[in-house]
């Protein structure tokens, strides 16, 4: 790469401008719609790398040389004539010509009022540039798409952008980021080097890096317009390797954590005493390990995961209890007011001397007597009497950061507890950040099966909940949106797809196939009538559940078989892992089901295997992370999954390439 570089940031620097279209009036907003994709300064479009290029350095010419279906070819042609076509779909075909006089067809499906024009403009000038991807037709080779080109990127390699769905299109993508890309290189070039100065001069940080004798400038500059494919290439990873050493740099920082109040807990093993089972040893261990962190001089930052049944609640629970045994204060954080009351009343009942007091939105004020305080997000808009010891977020998946943190001071201990780490807390733990307690075990034997349905498939998934309901189960199922004003409220936005099915319209048509037996559940709905539904289902008036994911935690339905999740696709592995703990709680079999009622494409279809080929939600974190990135791992940030890692807009930095960059600076 180095041995390129200098005629290719010649090239690309010089005098030709990387706009490959006539110069237009710049828009007021040089970021525009961009701004959708996370840029907030004009500078930051160098950061916003291509997905791929296409390949305008050898043009197909010739139309008698082998063909390779399903790949994009850049073509130098002449228009041989085309033709509107309006039975079925509406479509445009017609054929290119080569040199010799060999024809090579085309069709374009849908609105093609622009690409007429642009036929019919080039129809009599000759050859021209064109751009398509290659199908078959009768066994001939046939384009399935095909785009008009501009002389200006014949022997070049065109950057391929992603767009967002309804917001802003791959190709606007490209013109607005190459129209600020020559003023934008030497800023973001300045940026970086500012950013990662830990790691010593420019020249310092590229050495690392595996490139010396580049620039940070032309790095940029070939990550974009590169000579060809493999020097992009290049140039991408050596960026990706830059911007893990700031990911690294910045897990690193969180270890700067203060000073604890020097407390000791009191002893765990006698409140443990006082629970009316026995706890098993991971679950004594992960106590264990927990107290001894509070003995420690520094805050605690510590993870406890374990799947739904494990028995996390008893666990956190008891280290609350120890902390008030030692004159200290503890704060549970939960995320709806079911689960705030459930862990209450649990506490409460195994220690009913210790001060336990739940704040809800209605709950009187808080009691500076209280030793722990559990409640829900209504613990963060009030005055707490006194500076919490230990805070506890319980399904830390559901919080944002900022909430999760919100009660933490300089000297605060906090244990974060869930099924399923966010990728970036799991990224968190495996650089040695926070440490981990994992259970593995429970207190019950139940064996989960999944499965991934298709909508052909529909009729005997059906006649599966048939049966489950006949065996005298229940019967859970999943929509993702409420009701016909939140599918209103989607397409208002630009959603775009096939329609979806809402909750509250499903809900009706069971109702009238099982008459009394079906019940509603989902966000906007008050508490009571929360309380009601579950509560028919937990006594066995009801059988069948109509919800959102607003039951994915806190819920125990304990004749509950089968969950099918409509549309799994529009849900992370983490909501959809929790969906599948609703299942078995008290043991036995359970069946999740996957239903797609639409193709979904393949990145999609791999994800939604995790949870096929692993019931561990340790596992399915791991594999969240590795799929999704790691997200930003400095104290300040706000984002849990890759979008953005550092300065690379849309790009998740590969866990490998992350682990590169964790050798370089250990």
């Amino acid at each position: 790469m180095a041995a390129r570089s200098g005629a290719a940031t010649k090239k690309q620097a010089g005098g030709n401008a990387p706009e490959p279209r006539p110069a237009r009036k710049k828009p007021k907003d040089p970021l525009g719609r961009l701004k959708s994709l996370g840029l907030k300064q004009p500078w930051q479009v160098a950061l916003l790398l291509p997905k791929a290029w296409d390949d305008f350095s050898r043009p197909l010419r010739n139309f008698d040389q082998p063909i390779l279906e399903g790949c994009g070819y850049a073509i130098e042609a002449s228009l041989d004539g085309f033709e509107l076509r309006f039975t079925g779909t509406p479509r445009i075909s017609g054929y290119l010509r080569d040199q010799a006089g060999r024809r090579l067809g085309f069709t374009v499906f849908g609105d093609t009022r622009d690409l007429q024009q642009q036929l019919r403009e080039i129809q009599h000038q000759g050859p021209q540039l064109f751009y398509g991807r290659m199908g078959g037709f009768n066994g001939r080779p046939w384009l399935d798409s095909l785009e008009i080109v501009n002389r200006w990127w014949e022997g070049r390699q065109r950057p391929v952008y992603s767009g967002k769905t309804g917001v802003i299109g791959p190709e606007l993508v490209r013109g607005r980021v190459l129209a600020g890309l020559r003023e934008a290189v030497p800023l973001a070039a300045t940026w970086i080097a500012e950013q990662l100065r830990d790691f010593g001069s420019e020249s310092d940080l590229l050495s690392l890096a595996g490139a010396p004798g580049e620039t940070l400038q032309s790095l940029l500059l070939q990550a974009h317009l590169p000579d060809d494919q493999e020097q992009g290439e290049q140039a991408q990873q050596v960026l990706e390797l830059i911007a893990s050493l700031g990911i690294i740099r910045a897990a690193k920082g969180n270890l700067d954590q203060g000073k604890a109040r020097a407390f000791v807990p009191g002893d765990y093993r006698e409140r443990v005493r006082a629970i009316p089972f026995a706890l098993t040893a991971e679950q004594l261990q992960a106590i264990n390990e927990i107290c001894a962190d509070l003995g420690q001089h520094r805050p605690m930052r510590r993870i406890l995961t374990g799947d739904v049944g494990s028995g996390k609640t008893c666990v956190f629970g008891s280290v609350c209890a120890a902390v008030a045994d030692g004159q200290g204060k503890s704060i549970i954080l939960l995320p709806n007011y079911g689960l705030a009351c459930q862990v209450a009343r649990e506490l409460s009942g195994y220690w009913p001397d210790l001060a336990i007091q739940t704040v809800t939105a209605d709950a009187d004020a808080i009691d500076p007597a209280s030793d722990i305080l559990v409640g829900t997000t209504a613990l963060l808009h009030r005055q707490l009497p006194w500076q919490p010891d230990l805070v506890v977020v319980d399904e830390q998946q559901k919080f944002s950061r900022e909430q999760r943190e919100q009660m933490v001071g300089p000297n605060t201990n906090l244990l974060e507890s869930t099924a399923t780490c966010i990728p970036r807390t799991m990224a968190l733990a495996r650089y040695g950040v926070v440490n981990v307690s994992k259970l593995t075990g429970s207190h019950c034997d139940k064996q989960i099966s999944t499965q991934i349905w298709q909508r052909h498939q529909w009729k005997d998934l059906y006649a599966r909940a048939m049966r489950t309901l006949d065996q005298g189960d229940q019967l859970l199922l999943v929509y993702p949106l409420r009701d016909k004003a939140e599918v209103k409220d989607e397409e208002e936005g630009g959603a775009k797809g096939p329609p979806l099915r809402n909750a509250t319209e499903v809900f009706e048509g069971w109702d009238k196939r099982f008459p009394g037996r079906v019940r509603l559940l989902h966000g906007q709905m008050s508490d009571q009538d929360k309380d009601k539904a579950l509560g028919d289902m937990r006594e066995g008036k009801a059988d069948v559940l109509i919800s959102t994911t607003v039951v994915e935690v806190g819920v125990t339905l304990p004749r509950l078989r089968r969950a099918i999740i409509v549309h799994p696709e529009r849900h992370g592995l983490t909501t959809l892992h929790q969906l599948r703990g609703r299942l078995a709680r008290h043991g036995g079999e359970g069946w999740f089901d996957l239903f797609l009622p639409y193709p979904v494409k393949e990145p999609t279809m791999e994800r939604l295997n995790v949870l096929v080929e692993t019931n561990d939600g340790f596992a399915v974190s791991d594999r969240d992370m590795r799929l999704r990135g790691v997200g930003d791992l400095s104290r300040a940030s706000e984002k849990q999954t890759g979008a953005d890692d550092t300065f690379l807009f849309g790009r998740p930095v590969r866990l490998e390439i992350l682990d590169r960059a964790l050798e370089i600076v250990r």
